[in-house]
């Protein structure tokens, strides 16, 4: 099981994660500590225009991808799905693919893969995921945020689409995990006038031991008009004079320059920070 938190506001969109994948069937068995539960993909509108007859392409717009559930399903679906979305396409009108858009084009590719994963699995072993895709729509001019679901009834498995209001917040996976320690934090802002951080609250159920399928490193992904930053994380040593610094998950301590100069930097969450 895995924590996913996505916020939308007037100002900004954004998710924040664990970093682990847990053995199916063993939440405390985890296969890797270091897997990206929060993707980046860019999308295209394509449209024709008479005279001269050609095919033109927008600017491409980027948004984010968050699941919880089934690896093999989520990658999928990002990996077929972001595929699509370069590929959005009208000949009658020239005009810019919505958030809206995207995420019915998503659900469409969910629903191919659940169909087509889970009939080759045997009876009792259904796998499932959900994931959410949020950033700034471009056609409408707003931060917009959208979930993906299964929807199971009598006539069957089928799956749905619904827009988080804004402002709003929705929590992906370990639902009980988050709420445990956001109540915790809720306590503390009260006393001290703060809001809780999401950030803080997901590391606080990464290291609680209750909830072993939650683990890794915290992932912070932040939206704003004009694209998307992925924050880079700081936290304190047994050393005061050192910071650990990670990426996704990933501790940049080792890291070298690439022959071109480049580090990784330097949009942190909380503080700014940069290589050099």
């Amino acid at each position: 099981m895995t924590i996913v938190a996505v916020g939308i506001s007037e100002s900004e969109a954004h998710c924040c994660s664990d970093s682990k994948i847990s053995n199916s069937g063993n939440a405390a068995s985890g296969l890797t500590d270091l897997s990206a539960k929060i993707l980046c993909f860019s999308y295209f509108s394509h449209f024709s225009v008479k005279k001269p007859r050609k095919r033109v392409s927008s600017l491409a717009r980027s948004a984010v991808f968050c699941y919880a559930g089934s690896t093999l399903v989520a990658n999928s679906v990002f990996a077929i799905g972001s595929n699509f979305c370069r590929n959005l396409y009208r000949n009658d009108k020239r005009t810019q693919a919505s958030l809206k858009d995207v995420a019915e084009v998503f659900n469409y590719i969910f629903q191919q893969v659940m169909t087509d994963i889970n009939s080759r699995r045997t009876p009792n072993s259904f796998v499932d995921c959900e994931f959410s895709l949020l950033g700034f729509c471009p056609k409408d001019k707003r931060f917009r945020a959208f979930h993906v679901c299964s929807k199971a009834d009598i006539q069957g498995w089928s799956s749905e689409v619904f827009e988080l209001a804004n402002p709003g917040w929705c929590v992906l996976g370990d639902k009980l995990a988050f709420h445990k320690h956001l109540n915790k934090h809720k306590q503390v802002s009260h006393l001290s006038g703060q809001m809780p951080s999401i950030a803080d609250v997901v590391r606080d159920a990464i290291n609680d031991p209750e909830f072993p399928g939650v683990g890794g490193d915290v992932q912070i992904a932040i939206c704003s008009k004009t694209g998307i930053d992925f924050a880079p994380i700081m936290s304190k040593t047994t050393d005061p004079k050192v910071v650990r610094k990670q990426f996704c998950g990933v501790d940049l301590d080792n890291f070298q320059k690439t022959s071109g100069g480049f580090l990784i930097g330097d949009h942190g969450e909380g503080t700014l920070w940069r290589g050099d």
